[in-house]
């Protein structure tokens, strides 16, 4: 078949040509470009067709990657065929025919070699938990855990979640983050209840991940395989998240209520949506976004719409958490507000494992 399609290619694309055979799942084509879509839109076209194998009709799964040099001196520095790869592999990875690499772009070839080494970073231990406490606001005691990722590079040191968690939640790599999550939050758990400190962690879930119709069997079993009581594990999802697909979201979220999973509403006040209109959700907890915290004490318009959102959430039968507590005014007008619990610096920065139960044992 490889070998069929390094015929075709050969002679209906652009001449001159050069088609390389690197290995037995793989081609390279050097060929002069005048407009970089239409000539992939080309080699796609070939690729695409229908081929007979011993009568047999089939059909090659593929995936494209295009870039493009000026110069031969940037040909031999062999660049060009890293972003083609990379560019290829990010094709791949999204189910996509073809990807072009874009010069313009500095990032992207940044963000394809972080998405193309990140379960390698999983399975060397380059990635890791810390977890932030959540604090009841009336008694200061600890009432929970939310679970975070860090990776460690060893080359660019500690990357920033809000640098690659995008990158992974546009790919399916967010379904392997997120079950890698749950079992190290399910490791540690044991740990905890070991200690006696057993508190309910929650872990992040993404639009994604909600709507993998896989995704509830997978979580359950690993659940089951922990022998961790649900009670323990919350799931956390964005607003916008539930408005993407808001039945489907309701019927997902139903099934992890009815095994005892709480469900709380992350980044609240970032969309658009009003707490009437949430309440149709199977939600536990609402978390106010940080943005409402950054001015709330010298900002009456602001304390007016947390007072609002507290007091309906409370009359819904909703728990409210407020995220991003940096400082003492914040927690005191919190608790003026009658919000339940809080969450941020002024408590605590996301924590290691080892610091976390130190830090649990002092407070």
């Amino acid at each position: 078949m490889l070998f069929e399609l390094f015929k075709d290619l050969k002679e209906n694309i652009s001449q001159p040509n050069l088609v390389i055979q690197s290995d037995n799942h793989k081609l390279w084509i050097i060929m002069p470009y005048k407009n970089l879509l239409e000539d992939t839109l080309s080699i796609m076209d070939v690729v695409s067709r229908q081929r007979q194998i011993k009568n047999i009709p089939l059909y090659i799964d593929f995936s494209i990657g295009t870039s493009a040099c000026d110069t031969v001196h940037e040909l031999t520095k062999l660049s060009t065929f890293e972003n083609s790869d990379l560019t290829c592999r990010h094709a791949q990875t999204n189910n996509l025919p073809y990807a072009i690499f874009d010069l313009s772009k500095q990032r992207l070839k940044t963000e394809y070699t972080l998405l193309s080494t990140f379960l390698y970073a999983l399975e060397s231990h380059q990635t890791f938990l810390v977890f932030q406490p959540k604090i009841d606001l009336k008694t200061k005691r600890t009432i929970g855990l939310e679970a975070l990722i860090r990776w460690q590079h060893p080359e660019r040191g500690l990357i920033p979640p809000d640098v690659f968690i995008p990158l992974i939640e546009e790919t399916k790599l967010i379904h392997i983050l997120t079950d890698w999550v749950l079992e190290q939050t399910l490791t540690f758990l044991k740990v905890l209840i070991s200690t006696h400190q057993e508190l309910p962690i929650s872990i992040n879930v993404s639009a994604k991940n909600l709507f993998d119709p896989q995704f509830y069997d997978r979580f359950m079993s690993i659940m089951r395989k922990h022998q961790v009581s649900t009670s323990l594990i919350h799931i956390e999802i964005t607003e916008s998240t539930l408005m993407m697909q808001p039945e489907e979201s309701k019927v997902i979220l139903q099934k992890f209520k009815n095994e005892g999973i709480k469900v709380e509403l992350d980044d609240f006040g970032k969309g658009y949506s009003s707490l009437a209109y949430l309440a149709q959700f199977p939600i536990d907890t609402i978390k106010i976004d940080r943005f409402f915290m950054q001015n709330i004490v010298d900002d009456f318009a602001i304390q007016e719409i947390v007072r609002a959102t507290i007091g309906l959430s409370k009359k819904l039968g909703y728990h409210v958490l407020a995220e991003g507590i940096e400082t003492i005014a914040v927690e005191d007008l919190l608790m003026d507000l009658g919000c339940d619990h809080a969450q941020g610096y002024f408590y605590a920065k996301p924590l290691s494992q080892d610091d976390l139960i130190i830090w649990l044992k002092k407070s």
